[in-house]
């Protein structure tokens, strides 16, 4: 299975964790550092704070304010599509 925008990271050592692999999601169409995921409960987390009515509304407002961003061809880190292959 491919996943567009999803990349497996081997993260470093960092504080009291060890190293861990973790999911990066970045969306396609943009050059911006993703989300790190390391654990189901955390997925679940950030899915329900970015399905809340008013992050989608700030966003909405925020993209009427910033400038427009020139769509450019995407290389995610760690495979040439920025397609995670399970």
């Amino acid at each position: 299975m491919k996943i567009q925008g999803v990349s497996l990271l081997k993260l470093p050592v960092f504080k009291k964790c060890p190293t861990s692999i973790g999911i990066e999601v970045i969306p396609t169409d943009t050059a911006t550092t993703g989300i790190i995921i390391r654990s189901g409960s955390k997925l679940e987390q950030i899915n329900q704070l970015l399905s809340n009515p008013k992050v989608i509304e700030l966003a909405n407002k925020i993209e009427t304010v910033n400038p427009e961003v020139k769509e450019d061809k995407v290389t995610m880190r760690g495979t040439s599509t920025g397609t995670l292959e399970i």
